[in-house]
């Protein structure tokens, strides 16, 4: 909505410096660049806001969505660590189970529109290539190669990412 020339506006300030509220009115961009506090009478941004706590359903529903986040994010190093355990030791259907879990968290990853990481598509074509080769055996052939394919890319990924946050935290 547009205001008409000589109509003035209310509008809802800040102050961070004191934590003070306060309305002004505003009659030109100058009033905007040159808006100060009526408390301590420093010169304030027109956009600063004061800061709510979240209540604590807020809190509640940020807290499962970090644990959500962080399931995700460790998902595949995990599970392809339990499969690799599982077949060198001879526990197929939990090295079975494993491996389908891991496979239906890529087909939800492709859904979600989120492609491989570091090794692709073409690199897990290529492990599952090269177990059924090793192995002589397709299906478990196939499932170590899904396995060790997303044990390598999701180790290298944790690791990337822990040198990224070190040097972000250093000279973020």
């Amino acid at each position: 909505m547009y205001n008409y020339i000589g109509d003035t506006m209310k509008k809802q300030g800040y102050c961070g410096y004191c934590d003070f509220e306060f309305d002004y009115e505003v009659n030109n961009m100058d009033d905007l660049k040159n808006v100060t506090c009526p408390n301590c009478n420093k010169r304030i941004n027109p956009k600063s806001k004061k800061v709510v706590p979240l209540t604590k359903t807020e809190k509640t529903v940020d807290n499962i969505a970090n644990t959500i986040i962080n399931i995700y994010y460790y998902f595949y190093l995990v599970t392809s660590t339990l499969g690799l355990i599982f077949y060198f030791t001879k526990l197929t259907k939990l090295f079975e189970i494993t491996t389908i879990l891991i496979i239906i968290g890529i087909i939800i990853d492709y859904l979600r529109g989120y492609t491989r990481n570091i090794f692709g598509t073409l690199g897990l074509i290529i492990s599952i290539g090269l177990g059924i080769y090793l192995i002589n055996d397709i299906k478990i052939g196939a499932y170590l190669g899904i396995v060790v394919c997303t044990f390598i890319s999701s180790f290298i990924k944790q690791i990337i990412n822990k040198i990224i946050n070190k040097l972000f935290r250093k000279y973020g």
